[in-house]
């Protein structure tokens, strides 16, 4: 028998098997057999299946024990755009340790743009900001912030991190029509580590962007410019 809750859901989040099995860790033919002939996946690939159509598992599969659990996707956007401007500005005002950004697309760096400010509080209060902007912007670069830009072509990875709270593109070879998971920081989880990872190394390779400061020479030029005026 079909189970024709999952089959809504997958249609509702926009996922094919193909995804659904990438994103709880089984293969293809397994997801299939969830909706084709009914059957009830393991707690643990269930509860992430579960969690990436934004759906309990108990009620995609009334027979699977509800048990407390924690699972790495918390849920997932059908798109940056999906992303609301008072999410991205609550995941960066509640991130204690670090504010990590890896990207090549404009919408964010137009996001970015728009919550300078407050990325330039949480670097005064500690927090380790870091921008690595593989596309053209006029942004300035507060005291804290760092910006680094890729010395060669950009590979990824297409994330940002805001403290236990990760954003990052399920199609990292195509950020306009990618889907964005949500991913929490939990003990164990794989997948948050691996996408850090990835990051500090694309940023060890990053060229440092530096904003052009008033040299001493330009500062007594434009004096001596403002004091012929006055004469």
């Amino acid at each position: 028998m079909r189970n024709e809750r999952l089959g809504t859901a997958m249609r509702e989040a926009g996922l094919s098997f193909s995804d659904l099995a990438h994103l709880a860790n089984v293969n293809m033919k397994t997801a299939q057999r969830w909706f084709y002939e009914g059957r009830t996946p393991r707690r643990r690939a269930g509860s992430a299946a579960a969690a990436s159509l934004g759906q309990d598992p108990t009620w995609l599969w009334p027979g699977m024990v509800a048990v407390p659990a924690q699972n790495e996707v918390a849920s997932v956007y059908s798109g940056l755009s999906a992303v609301a401007t008072a999410d991205w500005r609550r995941f960066a005002a509640e991130a204690e340790d670090r504010i990590w950004v890896s990207t090549d697309d404009p919408h964010i760096v137009d996001v970015l743009g728009g919550m300078m400010s407050l990325l330039r509080e949480r670097a005064s209060a500690k927090v380790d900001v870091r921008l690595l902007l593989a596309v053209e912007h006029q942004m300035p670069t507060p005291r804290r912030v760092a910006i680094r830009r890729p010395e060669g072509p950009f590979t990824g990875p297409r994330v940002v991190i805001f403290g236990g709270v990760m954003l990052v593109l399920y199609d990292q070879a195509d950020s306009a029509a990618s889907p964005v998971l949500r991913l929490q920081r939990i003990r164990g989880g794989g997948m948050f580590a691996a996408f850090t990872d990835a990051f500090r190394l694309a940023w060890a390779d990053a060229v440092p962007v530096r904003t052009p400061r008033k040299t001493a020479r330009t500062r007594t030029a434009a004096t001596e410019v403002v004091t012929a005026r006055v004469r």
